[in-house]
């Protein structure tokens, strides 16, 4: 791809970085990962220590990953690193 070309959109649903104008964005940010972590770390004592089944805890994990997702709806710019 020259520079001259326009990079084409890349699923972000048009979003733009505030900060840059890149296009070149993706979901997720630093409060989304702890988050993540947090979950992980829960998931694990819950299959260790109170024996809950580990397909079921899988399943929680999946369905509170896709919910944070879309309740904290943040965007990092993969150019500049900008979050919001």
């Amino acid at each position: 791809m020259s520079e001259t070309e326009e990079r084409p959109q890349d699923g972000a649903a048009g979003r733009l970085c505030p900060r840059c104008s890149s296009d070149h964005v993706r979901r997720g940010g630093n409060r989304t990962w702890l988050i993540f972590i947090a979950l992980i770390v829960l998931a694990v004592a819950a299959v260790v220590v109170v024996h809950l089944p580990a397909g079921l805890v899988a399943a929680a994990l999946v369905v509170l990953i896709v919910v944070t997702h879309l309740v904290l709806g943040e965007w990092t710019c993969q150019d500049c690193g900008a979050q919001w």
